[in-house]
């Protein structure tokens, strides 16, 4: 039994290979970023506070680096303006991780030593966030949250099944929370950030979230047509499991 799970076929390889991103395929023939679902019509009243228009967020890469700081007493903390779209930091800021979503991979480079590691990211990774010293990445085509620890390598730990295309992701570090949007079920989960997260809270949405930040309990989402903001007292009541 032993001999036969190391000899798996040469077409099994290749097609897990291929799935997790694996190969030097140039950047021609890779296949395109995945892609939100398109939004269902809304069934159920979404949570929070809703407004008709698009609230004035950008997310943190649109922010010209150039531009004087604004500081907001209630607003989200100010964002490293170096980084860029599908870039996290973690480990006190040491470590920059970058999503590619084409290549399927997670790149993480230690900024003081150099080191660079490279990793496979699921089937259809969408964003990345950070918390601690680890790295989550939505899969949108996988239908999951994908969790790398960074110590003593960078590797994968953990996937947690999240069904409905979850795509855009935030991530409160002051609470240690992480949210996620399943774009096929206009939802918002809402996980612990470690090292085994689990869904806490579940939150009906606008339809077409595609920008999201998260601060201090306070979840901000622009729609399609609509804004939505969740404050302290939805996100950090009574878990609902």
């Amino acid at each position: 039994m032993r001999r036969s799970r190391l000899h798996l076929p040469t077409t099994a390889v290749l097609a897990a290979c291929a799935l997790a991103g694996c190969g030097s395929a140039p950047d021609s023939e890779l296949p395109p970023p995945a892609q939100p679902a398109k939004a269902p019509p809304l069934t159920e009243e979404p949570k929070g506070v809703i407004d008709p228009s698009t609230v004035h967020y950008e997310p943190a890469w649109k922010v010209d680096p150039d531009a004087p700081p604004v500081v907001e007493q209630d607003g989200p903390p100010a964002t490293d303006p170096t980084l860029g779209p599908n870039q996290a930091d973690a480990g006190d800021g040491r470590l920059r991780g970058t999503l590619d979503t084409r290549k399927r991979t997670l790149t993480v480079v230690d900024k003081r030593t150099g080191e660079r590691q490279s990793v496979p990211a699921g089937v259809g990774p969408a964003q990345l966030v950070s918390e601690a010293d680890r790295f989550y990445v939505t899969d949108a085509t996988g239908n999951g949250l994908l969790v790398f620890q960074t110590k003593p390598e960078l590797r994968l730990t953990r996937r947690v099944a999240l069904p409905g295309t979850p795509f855009t992701i935030a991530a409160d570090n002051k609470e240690h929370d992480l949210y996620v949007v399943l774009s096929a079920r206009n939802e918002l989960v809402q996980l612990p950030a470690h090292g085994q997260p689990f869904v806490r809270r579940r939150f009906k949405t606008v339809r077409g979230v595609h920008l999201m930040n998260a601060w201090n309990g306070t979840v901000l989402m622009r729609g399609t047509d609509q804004s939505q903001q969740l404050g302290p007292r939805d996100t950090q009541g009574e878990p609902q499991g």
